[in-house]
């Protein structure tokens, strides 16, 4: 089922050109080591989350190539952006099959990791949308698309993917047995969406000096999203 389910992901995300042949050939191997390291739930969540990522990469896509803030020629991205987005889930994963006896912490911890992912994911393509950009650090308009900047749009279609992709997570952990404790379900979302405003604050404080490229934002926001929520859920 794992090697199924992650081949069908890889062939749709390359035949719809949401990923280049590198990009779908990394999700190949990102899903095969979540869904065997981690749980089947855990693959079918980055199922959803490739879903949700197409769908508001398509959205107003010739809108976004007309002002130049797409990705790539169509919206496709490649194996870096892949792994950004997805190397903290797949670490979770390889923990998890270690200690499989903290299965409920790291689960959470994997909520946390692709709500931060979809959430930073769903800012950027939305928000572009919104032309009243400003820059997270001082609030000054900035032209959309700038590393740093942030929108009333942008803001608000985050914080309400980072509630749809964990709440999904959750219903899909519960039916096979290994959701965290339910008063988790909140924080997730929460330093899911948090990990979008750190991506943003890196990237003006430090992505826009190119003192770290965008992939590096991308991880570290989502790691350091991880360890907030490790340090401070109860």
């Amino acid at each position: 089922m794992t090697v199924a389910l992650s081949a069908l992901l890889s062939y749709f995300a390359y035949t719809r050109h949401f990923l280049t042949a590198a990009g779908s050939l990394a999700a190949l191997f990102v899903a095969l080591d979540i869904g065997l390291l981690g749980s089947l739930s855990w693959l079918l969540l980055i199922i959803v989350f490739v879903a949700s990522a197409f769908i508001t990469t398509r959205f107003r896509l010739l809108d976004k190539s007309r002002i130049g803030v797409q990705e790539g020629m169509r919206g496709e991205r490649g194996a870096i952006n892949v792994l950004a987005n997805s190397l903290p889930a797949v670490i979770i994963a390889a923990i998890h099959y270690v200690f499989p006896q903290h299965s409920p912490l790291l689960s959470f911890l994997y909520l946390v990791s692709i709500g931060a992912a979809t959430a930073d994911t769903v800012a950027s393509e939305i928000g572009v949308l919104d032309g009243n950009a400003r820059l997270i650090t001082n609030f000054r308009p900035v032209p959309r698309g700038t590393d740093g900047g942030v929108s009333l749009l942008g803001t608000v279609a985050s914080g309400a993917s980072a509630l749809f992709i964990v709440s999904a997570g959750y219903g899909l952990m519960s039916i096979f047995g290994q959701a965290p404790p339910f008063f988790m379900l909140p924080y997730a979302a929460l330093f899911g969406f948090l990990g979008s405003i750190v991506d943003s604050i890196l990237g003006a404080a430090l992505e826009r000096r190119a003192i770290i490229g965008k992939h590096l934002n991308n991880i570290s926001s989502i790691v350091i999203a991880c360890l907030l929520a490790l340090l401070l859920v109860p």
